[in-house]
């Protein structure tokens, strides 16, 4: 399973194998309990909710806010990051940077271009994908659940919170 990374905390590998699973009750699980049955809906955007809504599609701030974040962090503008889908959150840990290295013939001016791993990029990009995509679900819960109101300043926090003690983990 590519959620077994070491850049990848344990709590957030559970957390993507209970999405791969569909063990979170959201969306449909709730349209037949008249008394929470508006919970089926996305507050901010009125569509059923599933996690593909909810991480990606979302047009609440701060999934918008989280993602741009995410894109701005990424240091390496040679090298592209990849779209965010939630295949790509589910397989995060096993997202692999490739850098092109050019190596020039000795014996005449051809060029030849490798593929390198570039393993500092790829433990950095599984990180950003997999604390954004956690961080996500967490805001929604507060939100949804306890109904609580994020500003810009406290998602940039929080966000650059989790980032920066990832990021120094190890």
């Amino acid at each position: 399973m590519s959620t077994r990374k070491a850049a990848i905390r344990p709590k957030i590998r559970q957390f993507l194998f209970k999405v791969m699973h569909e063990v979170f009750r959201i969306g449909d699980f709730w349209s037949h309990i008249q008394a929470v049955a508006e919970r089926q809906f996305c507050a901010t955007c009125g569509t059923t909710e599933s996690m593909d809504h909810m991480l990606i599609h979302c047009r609440c701030r701060p999934a918008r806010q989280i993602w741009s974040l995410a894109k701005e962090t990424w240091p390496h503008r040679n090298i592209p990051r990849p779209e965010i889908d939630l295949g790509t959150i589910l397989g995060c840990g096993g997202l692999s940077v490739q850098q092109a290295i050019n190596n020039t013939v000795q014996d005449g001016n051809q060029q030849q271009t490798n593929n390198a791993h570039h393993r500092g990029a790829s433990r950095l990009l599984q990180i950003l994908i997999s604390e954004s995509a956690f961080l996500l679900w967490v805001l929604r819960c507060e939100r949804v659940i306890q109904e609580k109101t994020h500003s810009n300043q406290e998602t940039r926090s929080r966000w650059l919170s989790v980032i920066k003690l990832e990021t120094h983990r190890r």
